[in-house]
């Protein structure tokens, strides 16, 4: 497994790939200004779940949000995503506010 990083031009962005094999697994990205980080696009292909691959994406865009200095770092999640949930808690995220239909996680 392999998880790499990548600007693509704009520093504030950074994009995070996960690879199985050397096939494309796994992606996040970090949009980091004025002192708050947000994660997004997070998702692993079908067949590559269960790997810890996602797991693997967000922490390490977690760890870069926290290295750049962002004071806060969120992202969204859907209600009946449960298994997104487990593994954006499980890196250290905590849900914000009651549940609703698209949560607020900050980490």
């Amino acid at each position: 497994v392999s998880v790499g990083e990548v600007s693509l031009g704009h520093a504030a962005f950074t994009y995070y790939l996960a690879t199985l094999d050397g096939n494309p697994a796994a992606v996040a990205r970090c949009a980091t200004f004025a002192g708050a980080s947000y994660l997004s696009s997070i998702g692993t292909s079908t067949w590559a779940r269960g790997r810890g691959l996602g797991r693997a994406v967000t922490a390490a865009a977690s760890a870069d949000a926290l290295a750049a200095g962002s004071e806060w770092t969120y992202l969204g999640v859907f209600t009946d995503n449960d298994v997104a949930r487990r593994v954006y808690r499980d890196v250290g995220f905590a849900q914000v506010g009651d549940p609703c239909p698209d949560l607020l996680f900050i980490g």
